[in-house]
C-alpha cells in the first residue's frame, strides 16, 4: 500500500488507520488460524487443555469463571476463532467504517476473553493487538477527525514508550552494555537461531555492534518527536527492519505484523500537517502532573520514614563511627527493643538481609518476644538511620552491630540472628562482641564463596545488579508508587506491612541496597574471604528447603557454615553446629511467612535455652 502525499512520506489520516487495523487484523487472523490448525491441543492432555488451565483462574468470581468455562469448551473456542477469522477478513477488505468498528471491537473483546484460555503461548504481540484493536474501534466509531487523531496519537505514544522503556531497561543489563546479549539470545532453545549464533560466536565485534545498535535504536526512539519529525522515517524504517529480522531469525511471525501495526501512527502524527496537536499537549500535562504528584508523595513518604525515629519504643543508638572506631559519617542508628524485659532475660539481636527493614522480622519478633528481649535496628542509610559517607563493607556493618550490642549492655547473653547477608555480618561481629556473644543463628545465610561456586547464585546476582541499576533512580524521580507490593510483604501483620511497604517505596532503602550490594560484591570477589575460619561460638544453621532444592551448591555452603563452628560445652564434650532444613520455606518466607517464622522461632528458642555461653570454650 502506498502513502501518497506531497512529500511522499506521510500517510493520511484514513490511510494510517487502515494500515494500523489491517496489520493488526492480520495478526489476529494468523493467530486464530494457528489455533484451529492445532485443535488437538485444545483437547484433554493438550497444551491448551482447559481442565488444566482453569486452575490458573480458580480465584475468579463465579460469574466470570462461568464465562471462562463456556469459552473453554473446545467447540466454543473453535467457533470463536472461526468468527475471529471472519472479522479479520472484514478488516482486510474495503468495508465501511461501521463494519470496521464492529470487527475491531469483536477482535479486541474476544482476544481479551480468550487470553486466559490460551495462557500458554501468548506474548507481547497479543498484548499489542489489544491496544490497536480497541483503539481503532474507537476511531471507527466516530467521524470526528480530532477523535481519530487522538487514537493515532495514543498508538504512536504507546509505541514510542514501548521502544524507549525496552531500550533503557536493556541499558541496565551488563550483557547489553558489553555486547554479548544478542549472541546470548540466539543461543537459547526457545528464541534462538543456531546458524546466527554460530556466526556471532565467530564474529564478536559484529555481535557487539548488533547489541549496541539495538540499544541506540530503542532508547533513542523518542527522537521521532524532535525537529518536526525529521527522524521519524529513519526510526520507523529501522523498527520495520528490526521486527522483520526478529520474525525471520526467531520464527515469531505475529511479532512482525503486531508491532509494525503501530508504526503508521508514528509516521502520521510526526509528518502529517493535518494532525491535531491536542493529545500531545494533554499527554505532556498529564505526565508533568503525574511526576509532580509522585514527587509530592515521595516527599511525604520520606517524612513518614524519618518520623519512625520518633515512634514509641524507638531507641537512638550510636553507630560505630560515632563511637570513634572509624570515620563513617553517621552518628545514629534507629533501634527497637521489645519482647521480654525481665532482668536476666537473654537478648536476641536480629540482623536484616539486603533491601529490608526490621519490619519483615515481624512474625519472628512476635514469636520470640514472649521469652526474650528482641532488638532490631536499621543499618546505616536505611530508613531513619543516618546515611554513611563511605562504601559499605561487611567489616563496617559488623562494627555497627557490635556498637548496638555494646549500648544495650546489661550483662545478659546475646544471640545474633542474621538473615541472608545479615548472617555474614553477624558472623563477623562475633569477634567484636567477645564473650557476651552466646551464639549465632544463620537464617538461609549468604556464604563468602557463593558467587565463586554457585552458577545459580551468579545468575541471580547479575539479575539483582541489573535491578538495582534501574530501581533507585526511578524511585528518586517520584515513581515509587508504581512498585507493586511483593507477595512476601502481603503476608506480614498489617502494621509491619505498612512500615515495610513504605520503606519498599522509599528511595533511601534502594540507594542503601545498591551501596550494600556493591560492597558485598567486593566481599564475594575477595578469595581471602572464601575460607571460613573456625569459630568457637555455638551456632544453629536454618536453611530454606526450596533454596536448597533450586541450588544444591547452596546446601553445601550451608553445611560449611555449620562445620566452621566447634566448641566445648559445659559438660566438656565437643559440640558442633546443627543444620536444619526448614520445609516449604524459600529465601524470604523463612522469615516473612507466619507459620514458617513460628517454626524457626521455636528452633531458635530451643537453641538459646540450651546454651551456657559463659561456660563454652574453643574446641
Amino acid at each position: 500500500m502506498v502513502w501518497p502525499t506531497a512529500a511522499g512520506l506521510a500517510p493520511s489520516r484514513s490511510q494510517a488507520l487502515a494500515l494500523v487495523e489491517r496489520s493488526s487484523a492480520l495478526t489476529h487472523l494468523v493467530s486464530s488460524a494457528e489455533y484451529l490448525a492445532r485443535r488437538r491441543e485444545l483437547r484433554r492432555g493438550g497444551v491448551h487443555d482447559w481442565s488444566v488451565q482453569r486452575e490458573q483462574v480458580l480465584g475468579t468470581t463465579g460469574r466470570r469463571r462461568g464465562l471462562l468455562d463456556l469459552l473453554g469448551a473446545p467447540r466454543t473456542t473453535t467457533a470463536v476463532h472461526v468468527l475471529r477469522i471472519g472479522a479479520a477478513l472484514a478488516l482486510l477488505a474495503p468495508t465501511p467504517s461501521p463494519v470496521r468498528a464492529v470487527a475491531n471491537g469483536f477482535l479486541g473483546i474476544t482476544a481479551a476473553a480468550l487470553y486466559p484460555r490460551h495462557h500458554y503461548g501468548t506474548d507481547g504481540s497479543d498484548q499489542v493487538t489489544l491496544h490497536t484493536q480497541f483503539a481503532t474501534c474507537i476511531a471507527r466509531s466516530s467521524s470526528d477527525p480530532v477523535v481519530q487523531d487522538a487514537v493515532l496519537w495514543y498508538l504512536a505514544l504507546q509505541s514510542t514508550l514501548g521502544y524507549a522503556v525496552s531500550g533503557w531497561v536493556k541499558l541496565a543489563g551488563r550483557p547489553w552494555r558489553d555486547g554479548s546479549a544478542v549472541a546470548g539470545v540466539m543461543r537459547t532453545r526457545t528464541y534462538g537461531n543456531e546458524g546466527l549464533w554460530t556466526w556471532y560466536r565467530d564474529r564478536p565485534r559484529a555481535a557487539s555492534l548488533s547489541a549496541h545498535a539495538m540499544l541506540v535504536f530503542e532508547a533513542g526512539f523518542p527522537l521521532v518527536f524532535l525537529a518536526r519529525g525529521a527522524a521519524a522515517l529513519p526510526f520507523v524504517a529501522c523498527a520495520a527492519v528490526f521486527h522483520l529480522g526478529i520474525g525471520a531469525t526467531m520464527g515469531l511471525g505475529r511479532f512482525v505484523t503486531a508491532f509494525c501495526s503501530m508504526l503508521p501512527a508514528v509516521l502520521y502524527v510526526r509528518t502529517s500537517p493535518e494532525t491535531s496537536r491536542l493529545v500531545p499537549g494533554i499527554a505532556a500535562t498529564l505526565g508533568l502532573t503525574v511526576l509532580t504528584a509522585g514527587a509530592v508523595t515521595a516527599a511525604a513518604r520520606r517524612r513518614a520514614v524519618l518520623r519512625e525515629a520518633d515512634a514509641p519504643g524507638v531507641t537512638i543508638l550510636r553507630g560505630a563511627g560515632a563511637a570513634g572506631n572509624r570515620p563513617v559519617g553517621h552518628d545514629r542508628l534507629i533501634a527497637r527493643v521489645g519482647g521480654q524485659v525481665d532482668a536476666g532475660a537473654p537478648t536476641v539481636v536480629l540482623e536484616c538481609g539486603l533491601l529490608a527493614s526490621p519490619a519483615y522480622f515481624a512474625w519472628l519478633i512476635e514469636a520470640l518476644g514472649s521469652d526474650f528481649r528482641v532488638v532490631t535496628y536499621t543499618r546505616a542509610g536505611v530508613g531513619a538511620s543516618d546515611r554513611p559517607t563511605t562504601p559499605f563493607s561487611v567489616d563496617s556493618a559488623a562494627q555497627d552491630l557490635a556498637a548496638v550490642v555494646e549500648q544495650i549492655d546489661d550483662g545478659t547473653p546475646v544471640t545474633l540472628v542474621g538473615h541472608s547477608i545479615g548472617g555474614l555480618i553477624a558472623r563477623r561481629a562475633t569477634a567484636l562482641i567477645g564473650e557476651r556473644c552466646a551464639g549465632i543463628v544463620y537464617l538461609d545465610s549468604s556464604h563468602p564463596a557463593q558467587l565463586d561456586r554457585s552458577l545459580a547464585q551468579r545468575r541471580s546476582s547479575a539479575l539483582l545488579g541489573d535491578h538495582l541499576a534501574i530501581v533507585p533512580p526511578t524511585i528518586a524521580l517520584g515513581l515509587g508508587w508504581m512498585l507493586t507490593a511483593p507477595e512476601w510483604l502481603r503476608g506480614l501483620p498489617w502494621r509491619a506491612r505498612l512500615l515495610e511497604q513504605r520503606q519498599h517505596r522509599d528511595s533511601r532503602l534502594w540507594w542503601a541496597g545498591l551501596r550494600e550490594w556493591r560492597g558485598m560484591l567486593e566481599h564475594f570477589a575477595n578469595p581471602d574471604t572464601h575460607r571460613l575460619e573456625p569459630l568457637a561460638v555455638p551456632a544453629l544453621v536454618l536453611t530454606a528447603s526450596r533454596t536448597g532444592v533450586a541450588d544444591a551448591v547452596h546446601v553445601e555452603l550451608q553445611d560449611e557454615l555449620a562445620a566452621s563452628h566447634r566448641w566445648v560445652d559445659a559438660g566438656g564434650a565437643e559440640a558442633s553446629a546443627e543444620r536444619v532444613s526448614v520445609d516449604g520455606a524459600d529465601h524470604l518466607s523463612i522469615v516473612t511467612d507466619a507459620l514458617t517464622a513460628a517454626r524457626c522461632a521455636a528452633r531458635i528458642a530451643g537453641f538459646i535455652h540450651g546454651l551456657e555461653p559463659s561456660r563454652c570454650r574453643a574446641a
